[in-house]
């Protein structure tokens, strides 16, 4: 009789890597610096898969966390834990997951599925720099699949947020040739900090800053806006 608790249990585990794997990459994209999470970290994001936060509050966190520190010249990184508050506000204005019925069935309806494709739309319409061309296609491409599918809303919203971010790592190799001159601008607006901070810390500061001015060439690629069409499309 203690089989299947402990299938369920590895799979439980299985699931968390993944998820935690998918924050961690996340977060790295946002502000650079160091691949991995603090033990600090790690712990929240623990805390937050046990409870069974949704992933996509965790990123929308990330990115409003990380545009509320634009400009403040702030003394430390970006973490997990300065998102909190963000976590809290999300989750929130999230009733129920709408992720199966009571039968079982997939509650991803016509309409978060018409979400999806008018925010692809959206994007496909924006007004971005060229060298942002290429991975806004593959992008719109792939939001375009996902509003085809009868895979349930968490699915969704969880492979909408990988396909964000695969737009943005690309849109951070695209723009390689630009990373010299904009960290060295980077350090001149944080000249002040230099003395303050520890240099490794200057540095994940600097590094910020420029993915910051990468983002800021697509600002409504984001995980948050289709998070919010998909969870209105469900209510509706």
């Amino acid at each position: 009789m203690t089989e299947p608790s402990r299938a369920s249990s590895t799979m439980d585990a299985d699931q968390h890597h993944v998820l935690a794997e998918e924050v961690r990459a996340y977060l790295v994209s946002v502000r650079g610096g160091a691949p991995f999470l603090s033990a600090s970290d790690g712990r929240l994001l623990v805390e937050w898969l046990d409870q069974g936060v949704p992933i996509a509050a965790v990123l929308s966190a990330i990115e409003r966390t990380a545009h509320r520190r634009a400009g403040k010249n702030l003394r430390t990184r970006l973490t997990l834990r300065a998102c909190k508050g963000e976590v809290k506000k999300l989750i929130g204005t999230v009733s129920v997951p709408h992720t199966t019925s009571s039968r079982g069935a997939s509650t991803l309806s016509t309409s978060p599925r018409a979400s999806v494709r008018q925010v692809a739309d959206r994007i496909a319409a924006a007004d971005l720099p060229p060298v942002a061309h290429s991975a806004r296609n593959t992008l719109v491409s792939e939001l375009t699949a996902l509003a085809h599918t009868d895979d349930p809303q968490e699915v969704v919203a969880r492979s909408a947020a990988s396909q964000v971010r695969a737009f943005h790592e690309a849109l951070w190799v695209a723009t390689e040739p630009m990373h010299d001159a904009l960290a060295e601008q980077a350090r001149t607006e944080l000249a002040a900090l230099e003395a303050v901070v520890s240099a490794k810390v200057f540095t994940d500061l600097v590094d910020e800053h420029v993915r910051r001015a990468v983002r800021a060439m697509a600002p409504d690629i984001a995980v948050e806006p289709i998070w919010t069409a998909l969870e209105a499309g469900a209510e509706s």
